[in-house]
């Protein structure tokens, strides 16, 4: 993943997300856009995640030209999507400021290959976000190895809840602790995984990455 840097302003909410590759961090300009970075982050299927790629000279409703930044560029595998992050709000009071210029944006996009979505609170904020913002400090925590081995080994079989294997693997209540330290950072390093929209907790299917 590559990066290009914002300078701090103060009339925005600004400041730094680290990639989880780390090979760098990305700057972010609003609360909104930093959890829309934290919800990429436990996706293994982004490649490159741009601020501000680049700008597109757009033909106003006064008939002047006018810039136009998009907020982000992220490759996916099988895909490249531009986005614009905006509060449900302001794009509701400035809608008819925005809607000739992200229309002409996301036809520009399509001729080049690519995709224009506006997302907001409603499709960042979900439960993957909130899994994602769980599991945001255990990355590149390593877990206990007997633990973790214990783990893998009791999931080879298939997949199986935190809560069942845990008991399976440790009759002994006391001991569960340990084990349970262990799922976090497996979950948050890709060593397990999970359906990303189901709720982290004793209740969720974990298995073994591929």
């Amino acid at each position: 993943m590559r990066r290009r840097i914002i300078r701090p302003n103060t009339r925005s909410f600004t400041g730094r997300h680290v990639l989880p590759d780390g090979s760098g961090d990305i700057r972010f300009e609003s609360g909104l856009e930093r959890d829309f970075l934290t919800l990429l982050s436990i996706r293994d299927d982004v490649l490159e995640i741009v601020e501000q790629p680049f700008s597109l000279t757009l033909q106003s409703p006064d008939g002047k030209p006018r810039r136009y930044t998009p907020d982000f560029k992220v490759t996916y595998r099988d895909r490249v999507v531009v986005y614009e992050v905006k509060y449900r709000e302001q794009l509701r009071k400035r809608w008819s400021e925005y809607r000739g210029k992200f229309s002409q944006a996301r036809t520009w996009a399509q001729a080049n290959g690519m995709r224009f979505r506006i997302v907001t609170e409603l499709t960042i904020r979900t439960v993957r976000f909130e899994n994602a913002r769980l599991l945001a400090p255990y990355r590149g925590v390593a877990p206990d190895p007997a633990a973790a081995k214990a783990i893998i080994a009791g999931l080879a079989d298939g997949p199986r809840t935190v809560l069942d294997l845990v008991r399976a693997l440790c009759p002994d209540r006391a001991d569960r602790a340990r084990f349970y330290a262990a799922f976090w950072p497996m979950l948050a390093n890709r060593q397990l995984r999970a359906d990303p929209h189901t709720p982290i907790g004793m209740d969720l299917r974990v298995e073994v990455a591929p």
